[in-house]
């Protein structure tokens, strides 16, 4: 008798087991009940570009939501390289959620969890479209990176002064107003491009509204505050460069379109042979 209890007993346990392993499997939504109606606000940050961008429809985020399943949980999506994308999803009753869909992981809330590709690919394939619309809305908090290229050699800028709009999630606006350093002060700070091409173009993560003014020190001058520069004309983005080395600055606009924007200068050192 006690031998025949034995046995039910384990049969029962390797039962609940299979149940629990099902299950497991099978994985859970953890947006399972969600609808467009429960949030308030939505931004998608995707790195790289390393831009952020307002959802203008809740209706179809909630949708891909729904259908994102996580499985055990599992933080090795740290040693991974690749885009990312990372939803801030303002709900009505005032939380807010973050979700990071980097297949085969899916992060909630700083949490990873292994996850089914197709709903997160959906998720990924989401945050491109919008940024790649022609109407997209950047949340710019700050001013964007920006780089320059020459031939086949490119450099990041240094970002000098600039004046800005930043829309808080409450509706709220922030102002700021940031100086710099002369740019004939900053020659520790600028990384210095080579080349033998006659021209150059300006590139932002963001593009501007508008390229302000562009002028130019020979590098001769370096910390005198004093010298003049000297402009530079530009079509579009792209500029022809003197001999020699010369320090570039740049100020670009960027529209406010109700998510941030304003004006910013970026310092460039670009040595033509």
């Amino acid at each position: 008798m006690k031998r025949r209890k034995l046995v039910l007993t384990l049969l029962a346990c390797l039962l609940v087991l299979g149940a629990a392993g099902a299950l497991l499997a099978a994985g859970r939504r953890p947006f399972r009940g969600l609808e467009g109606a429960d949030i308030a606000s939505a931004t998608v940050w995707l790195t790289p570009p390393d831009v952020t961008v307002a959802v203008p429809d809740t209706e179809a985020l909630a949708a891909l939501l729904r259908e994102a399943v996580v499985y055990r949980r599992d933080d090795t999506y740290v040693e991974c390289t690749g885009q990312g994308v990372v939803y801030t999803v303002r709900l009505a009753d005032g939380t807010t959620r973050e979700i990071t869909a980097f297949s085969p992981f899916l992060i909630v809330d700083g949490v990873g969890y292994r996850t089914k590709h197709e709903p997160c690919e959906a998720l990924n394939r989401y945050a491109n479209e919008l940024l790649q619309a022609g109407d997209a809305a950047f949340v710019l908090a700050s001013p964007p990176a920006g780089w320059v290229y020459s031939g086949t050699g490119s450099v990041g800028g240094v970002l000098g002064t600039y004046s800005w709009r930043t829309r808080e999630p409450d509706g709220s606006v922030t102002s700021t107003e940031a100086d710099s350093p002369h740019p004939l002060d900053c020659r520790e700070l600028l990384a210095g491009l080579d080349t033998e091409s006659a021209e150059a173009e300006f590139q932002w993560a963001v593009p501007p509204d508008e390229l302000v003014s562009v002028r130019c020190w020979p590098d001769s001058r370096w910390g005198d505050t004093t010298a003049e520069s000297t402009a530079v004309p530009a079509a579009g983005t792209a500029v022809s460069l003197r001999p020699g080395g010369w320090i570039y600055e740049v100020e670009a606009r960027w529209e406010d379109r109700g998510y941030g924007g304003g004006t910013a200068r970026y310092l460039f050192y670009i040595v033509r042979a």
